[in-house]
């Protein structure tokens, strides 16, 4: 106990090895994230690096599976090709933008704590469910120029 004291004390002494020590365990995080929700093994498949041209919805709440909830860090859009995924600047270490086409993508409603949620699985089983509000899954059916029904 006294070790780690010393180990808080001298990062806060040293603003240097704080920035080092945050900036590290920053990415750490980020990546292992990545790994946990599916995201990495998702990305060897359908990464993208071409720009969206379509509507993209900014700082969505996602939950993935039925448990890890990951804040509003994410940007959706879709089109008639599938499903972009996105993740918000400074978490997206590990998470390089994808395009998961709609032939890949099964999608069924599920109600959590009494609230509608559309579910976005991965045929392929390469990533946990991908949840969402059931009103943010309505805009992405739009989005997709008939491809999706939910």
């Amino acid at each position: 106990m006294e070790q780690l004291r010393e180990l808080q004390q001298h990062l806060l002494d040293n603003p240097l090895y704080f920035g080092i020590f945050f900036i590290t365990g920053w990415i750490v995080v980020s990546i292992l994230f990545a790994k946990t929700t599916g995201w990495s093994k998702l990305a060897e498949k359908y990464r993208t690096y071409k720009k969206p041209d379509f509507k993209l919805f900014r700082a969505v709440q996602v939950t993935w599976g039925s448990s890890m909830m990951a804040g509003n860090i994410y940007t959706l859009g879709s089109s008639y090709k599938g499903l972009y995924l996105g993740v918000l600047f400074p978490f997206r270490i590990g998470h390089p933008p994808l395009l998961v086409p709609w032939r890949d993508i099964r999608v069924r409603k599920v109600k959590r704590l009494m609230i509608n949620k559309v579910a976005f699985e991965i045929k392929n089983g390469l990533a946990r469910p991908l949840e969402v509000n059931e009103n943010v899954a309505e805009k992405l059916a739009a989005g997709s120029k008939g491809q999706l029904s939910i």
